[in-house]
C-alpha cells in the first residue's frame, strides 16, 4: 500500500479592515495560483482557533477521510516534512493516535486570566491529557471521522459558543481525543525554543518541529529554527522536497461554519452559552 502524505496549508479570512481585505486580495490570488490554500469563512481571531482546526478537520473529512496521517502545524512551527512521512509510515495503519508533545494542565478560574475557564463550560478539575497545539500527527486510517463523529454527537461544540472558544489543543487532543478513546504517543522530536530535541529513527536523530515562541532565551526566530531544521535534514541526507505532492480540491466549496451548524450557532449566541 503506498502511503500519501498531503499537507494542507490552512488560512482564515477576516473582513475587519481595509488592511486585512487588501490580504484577503492577496491569499485568494496565492490560492488560485498554488491550489494551496484553504480558504474559509471566518473572522481571525485567538479565541476562534478550535473553529480554524475544525474547519481543517471538516475539509479532511469530507474530502479525504481515508488518509491514513493528517499532520496539524502552527504559522510559528518550522516542519521537517519528510521526518514527518518516515514518521507516518510507521505508525500502524488501523490503530488511531495522536503523536505530538505530551502534557497536562488545569483550567484556570482567574477571570483576569487571557486562559480563564468557567466551571460551567468544563466543570472538572484538570483537562484531559493532550499534546501540545504547535503541532501534532494524526495517525491511523478513519482517525478523523472518529474525532469529527465524537465532536458532534459527544460534546456540546455545535451549541455552545464559549465551548468553542476552548483551545484547540485542549479540545482536540484533549476533550474529543479521550471521548474518542484514542491514545497520546509523546515524540521529543516535536519541540520548541532554540534548544531542539530529536526524534531517533533507524540510527538518525531527527527534528520533526520546532516551535519558535516557547521558552526561548535567544536567537528563536522562524529563520533561526528554518536553518536548524535544514541542517538536520542535510545531516540526515534527506532529499530538497517532500517524497510526495498534493493539491488541495474544491477549495471553494467547503461551506462555512454558519452553514455546517444551521440555527443552533445563532441560538448559542443568542443565549450566550
Amino acid at each position: 500500500m503506498v502511503h500519501i502524505f498531503i499537507v494542507l496549508t490552512l488560512l482564515i479570512k477576516g473582513f475587519c479592515s481595509f488592511e486585512d481585505l487588501e490580504m484577503d486580495k492577496q491569499v485568494e490570488q496565492e490560492a488560485n495560483r498554488y491550489s494551496d490554500v484553504l480558504l474559509l469563512d471566518y473572522y481571525e481571531s485567538y479565541n476562534l482557533v478550535a473553529r480554524k482546526v475544525f474547519g481543517f478537520f471538516r475539509y479532511v473529512n469530507q474530502s479525504c477521510p481515508n488518509v491514513k496521517c493528517v499532520l496539524k502545524g502552527d504559522s510559528d512551527t518550522v516542519i521537517n516534512l519528510t521526518g514527518m512521512e518516515k514518521l507516518c509510515e510507521i505508525m500502524p495503519d488501523n490503530n488511531l493516535t495522536i503523536t505530538g508533545y505530551y502534557g497536562w494542565d488545569k483550567p484556570l478560574r482567574d477571570l483576569q486570566s487571557k486562559w480563564y475557564t468557567p466551571y460551567f463550560v468544563y466543570p472538572i478539575k484538570t483537562w484531559p491529557s493532550l499534546v501540545s497545539g504547535f503541532s501534532y500527527l494524526l495517525s491511523g486510517y478513519g482517525i478523523v471521522p472518529r474525532l469529527m463523529n465524537t465532536l458532534e454527537t459527544k460534546t456540546s461544540f455545535f451549541t455552545s459558543e464559549n465551548f468553542r472558544r476552548l483551545w484547540e489543543d485542549i479540545l482536540f487532543t484533549g476533550i474529543v481525543r479521550d471521548l474518542s478513546e484514542i491514545p497520546l504517543v509523546h515524540n521529543t522530536g516535536f519541540h520548541w525554543g532554540n534548544k531542539p530535541d530529536y526524534w531517533w529513527h533507524e540510527g538518525k536523530r531527527i527534528i520533526l518541529a520546532l516551535e519558535t515562541r516557547t521558552d526561548c532565551t535567544e536567537s528563536c526566530s522562524t529563520e533561526y529554527a528554518w536553518n536548524l531544521v535544514q541542517a538536520n535534514r542535510r545531516e540526515n541526507n534527506f532529499s530538497t522536497f517532500s517524497s510526495y505532492e498534493c493539491h488541495l480540491q474544491t477549495l471553494r466549496e467547503v461551506p462555512d461554519f454558519r452553514n455546517s451548524i444551521g440555527s443552533s450557532l445563532v441560538r448559542s449566541q443568542a443565549r450566550n452559552l
